[in-house]
């Protein structure tokens, strides 16, 4: 879309509530000024439109929050884990066929959440719970697979409004993310770090939505240096022809 036809406020508007729904904590309107650029009388008014919407909730000590009355506009985008269940088949075939256990992560604003999970055809084998999430940032392969749909503009926002939260680097999610799009699937080795996130090795590839852009990261997973030593083309190259099944399904 080209930006003549953007609303320049709206867009504001738009950073504030991302801003806001992306801390655990209750935002001041000075926080807002300050990590957004924003124009003093311009935050004041974004933000009173919001509250007399029910969209924040104003406390005590000029502090905001999300509030209800966004529950029911968001409402029609929550994850309907049913929808993505008709692929739960195909993620166990792919599982079987592969060796590695499989999941699906879709993104939810500045997080992204585990919607299947598929388990390799072993006794012991590493798998991930449905409905568990994180900050994209901390997500692993999967993470990145899903950070290379966003533009400069909104990557630099997010890791300005969780700078204190994420694991990575700016620098290094552009070149994970540039590598990502050179190879077309991304490798993420299990940590030796005891206090890291992910203690499993971690390879992905992207499930593309209408636009051609990754709407989905379709990742296997395995105990620390199984997929390390994989041949990651063969294994991304059937990844693939899946996505590209799940993806058809989704949009139809």
């Amino acid at each position: 879309m080209k930006e003549k036809n953007i609303i320049p406020i709206l867009g504001r508007a738009i950073q504030v509530m991302e801003y806001i729904s992306a801390h655990k904590d209750r935002v001041t309107q000075s926080e807002l000024i300050s990590a957004l650029n924003l124009p003093q009388a311009t935050c004041y008014r974004i933000i009173a439109t919001f509250v007399k919407n029910n969209w924040l909730t104003k406390y005590g000590n000029n502090q905001f929050d999300i509030s209800t009355g966004l529950f029911s506009v968001a409402s029609k985008a929550l994850f309907q884990l049913e929808r993505y269940k008709t692929l739960q088949p195909i993620l166990e075939h792919l599982a079987k066929k592969v060796g590695y256990s499989a999941k699906l992560s879709v993104r939810d604003g500045y997080e992204q959440v585990n919607v299947l999970s598929a388990k390799a055809p072993w006794d012991i084998a590493v798998t991930t719970t449905v409905g568990s999430r994180c900050l994209l940032t901390n997500g692993g392969s999967a993470g990145v697979v899903l950070l290379s749909a966003m533009n400069e503009k909104e990557l630099a926002l997010l890791f300005k409004t969780n700078k204190d939260k994420t694991e990575m680097t700016l620098q290094f999610l552009h070149e994970s993310i540039a590598s990502f799009k050179k190879q077309g699937y991304y490798f993420n080795p299990a940590s030796t770090d005891p206090l890291a996130q992910w203690h499993v090795d971690a390879l992905s590839v992207a499930v593309p939505g209408p636009d051609k852009k990754p709407s989905a990261a379709l990742t296997l997973l395995s105990l620390p240096g199984e997929l390390a030593n994989a041949d990651w083309k063969k294994l991304a190259t059937e990844m693939a022809k899946t996505g590209e099944f799940c993806s058809n399904l989704l949009t139809t």
